[in-house]
């Protein structure tokens, strides 16, 4: 089994202000370094932070939205679009 080392990333975890900064090879190959990374749906960066996910996460409702407010702008049925908002966006 031959691994894609394109797909492998690297994230050092630390609380200190200038993390340790290293080349990772793999099969000859340079890793690629990152600060955030998404783990079995939650976004975490090198800090222990969750602010890179918590920002993804009000983002999305605001995407669905606008996408909403894109479409029913034709119309001007107030029902609609609260159906659709309390259906798509709420949860």
């Amino acid at each position: 089994m031959k691994l894609n080392v394109d797909k492998i990333r690297v994230i050092v975890f630390t609380g200190k202000t200038c993390a340790i900064s290293y080349v990772c090879r793999l099969c000859d190959e340079c890793v690629t370094r990152t600060d955030s990374i998404e783990d079995l749906g939650v976004r975490v960066d090198c800090k222990h932070c969750f602010i890179t996910y918590t920002t993804y996460v009000f983002s999305q409702p605001l995407k669905v939205l606008e996408l909403i407010c894109s479409y029913i702008y034709s119309y001007s049925a107030t029902v609609c679009f609260l159906l659709l908002y309390y259906s798509l966006v709420r949860p």
